[in-house]
């Protein structure tokens, strides 16, 4: 889809290496489950895809960094929105209520510390679920890293 919502071409899932053209080139996953696929030139209507492109457009206009890092974009809940950032492999959660405050504490973040937590995933010998929660306000919470049961 473009930045407005319309879907400029249909790409199978099942494809694993799709042709994409280099004006498509880097592209953002967003993440929404339907029936039907929408017509080429169709406005999407799902209001995860909206709210998707609204985090993107923001992220754009206010953390230029973090927004070529957005790999994908999963806004089925509105409450736990889960980014996937390229080379960093922790889920990131922001929530529809706070994007832009959200989105400016993962880029601070990302900044001070993404070594620091890239080293300290690297030194866990458990299989873990990481995460990056910036979904309330001023607090930025790194989970998942302990064993779980």
């Amino acid at each position: 889809v473009d930045s407005d919502g319309h879907v400029l071409k249909h790409i199978d899932k099942n494809d694993a290496n799709p042709q994409i053209s280099e004006q498509f080139e880097k592209m953002v996953v967003l993440r929404a489950v339907s029936d039907e696929l929408p017509k080429v030139g169709a406005a999407v209507g799902m209001p995860e895809v909206a709210l998707g492109l609204e985090i993107l457009k923001t992220a754009l206009l206010q953390e230029r960094n973090l927004a070529t890092q957005i790999e994908s974009i999963d806004a089925s809940d509105p409450q736990k929105i889960k980014l996937q950032l390229d080379a960093f492999p922790v889920s990131v959660w922001l929530a529809a209520d706070a994007i832009e405050l959200g989105l400016h504490h993962i880029a601070l973040f990302l900044k001070q510390h993404k070594i620091q937590v890239l080293q300290l995933i690297r030194e866990t010998s458990v299989e873990t679920q990481p995460y990056l929660d910036a979904r309330f306000q001023d607090t930025v919470y790194l989970g998942g890293l302990a064993e779980s049961e």
